[in-house]
């Protein structure tokens, strides 16, 4: 008798340091880690020994990852931890837990349509550089195709300014198609003139 009363103490002894030497994984499940707890309680049990609700509590509040660090002040502050049930403080977890998995999801998807809107632009963008006919334009130098670009487009513009003018008359030669000061014929008679004059000027002995 007294042998067996030896054994189930140490064996008590086992179970208490198994019991404060349990702690839950960063990735463990709430319902697994809670299963390891009850087990060591059950085993005491068998063994003669009540661990109580408040001790089970207690070890669960103690134990849990960073994770729960919001829920678990809030649990001590506002609910009387010697009369909460085991079940109960589990219960609480998940439900924090739940909530958090939800709003990780919604932040998640919403980062995931704003990628997706910019990666649309940014291949909009892409494709209106692409296919310039220049050989670097292949190689992803999307500057060169930039510079087409524009290029094509003042080319555009100009010829289209110079079909507004065809019906402009110059008052200076009578011609059409430019204005008095863009006047060609005068500009080369004014140079000719001043050379006239640099020719006239009498020269100094």
């Amino acid at each position: 008798m007294l042998e067996l009363t030896e054994l189930k103490k140490r064996a008590l002894e086992t179970l208490e340091s198994d019991f404060e030497s349990l702690k839950m994984g960063v990735d463990e499940s709430l319902d697994v880690y809670a299963g390891k707890i009850s087990e060591v309680a059950l085993q005491a049990s068998n063994l003669g020994h009540t661990m109580n609700d408040k001790k089970l509590v207690r070890k669960l509040l103690n134990s849990v990852p960073e994770k729960f660090i919001q829920i678990v002040p809030a649990i001590e502050q506002f609910v009387d931890l010697g009369v909460m049930p085991f079940q109960e403080a589990v219960g609480r977890l998940k439900a924090f837990e739940e909530r958090t998995k939800k709003k990780n999801k919604e932040v998640d998807m919403h980062d995931r349509l704003l990628f997706t809107k910019e990666e649309g632009k940014e291949k909009v963008k892409e494709q209106k550089w692409e296919h310039c006919g220049h050989e670097s334009s292949k190689q992803g130098n999307k500057e060169c195709c930039r510079v087409k670009y524009e290029k094509t487009w003042k080319n555009k513009l100009g010829n289209q300014a110079q079909q507004d003018k065809d019906h402009i008359k110059c008052f200076k030669c009578n011609e059409r198609g430019h204005f008095r000061h863009e006047c060609p014929n005068w500009k080369r008679r004014e140079e000719t003139n001043l050379i006239r004059d640099e020719d006239d000027e009498p020269t100094l002995l």
